[in-house]
């Protein structure tokens, strides 16, 4: 640990690494790389330019190692409801409990165009449907489809069907 005796806030040194360190407060000293370093500026503009980086200080921990979530299937009668494929997209956005404008910045849509897509006076987009599903984690728009052609969803992924190998061990060892 350094001392900071000395050092006012907001000053700016540059460390034997070639890292840059900002100094925000008496608890707070923030390693910057070096291409974050602000050439040709005087103390007192470094200062100022460095304090928006006090955002630092409240940013929390990103679960990285965190789980992610899997995709699951919308309840079954409410599919059933649905009489168009409309239906099913806005079956699958109520689901997720994602706001119309989130969506519409995420898929890279136009919030006017969304608005006009909800409302069935537009179409959505074929090649944003899997982009849809996969931000809202749930198949309803697919499981529509399936449904009206005679189909069934099956999921392929591993965890299925270690998810099918334990139920049927379970049952094994209940007998």
């Amino acid at each position: 640990m350094r001392s900071t005796e000395g050092v006012h806030d907001g000053a700016v040194g540059k460390l034997s690494d070639d890292r840059i360190i900002a100094f925000l407060g008496p608890e707070v000293t923030v390693n910057l790389p070096q291409p974050f370093a602000i050439v040709g500026k005087t103390q007192r503009d470094m200062a100022s330019s460095f304090a928006d980086l006090g955002a630092i200080r409240m940013q929390k921990e990103m679960p990285f190692l965190a789980g992610v979530r899997a995709m699951k299937n919308a309840p079954d009668e409410l599919v059933k409801k649905c009489r168009h494929g409309l239906d099913a997209i806005r079956l699958c956005i109520q689901l997720s409990n994602h706001t119309n404008e989130y969506l519409a910045d995420k898929l890279g849509i136009d919030k006017g165009h969304f608005s006009r897509i909800m409302q069935g006076k537009a179409w959505f987009p074929d090649t944003k449907r899997i982009d849809l599903m996969s931000l809202c984690d749930n198949r309803a728009p697919a499981q529509f489809d399936a449904l009206m052609t005679g189909c069934e969803l099956i999921e392929l992924s591993k965890d299925a069907r270690i998810r099918e190998l334990e139920a049927q061990l379970a049952a094994v060892r209940a007998a």
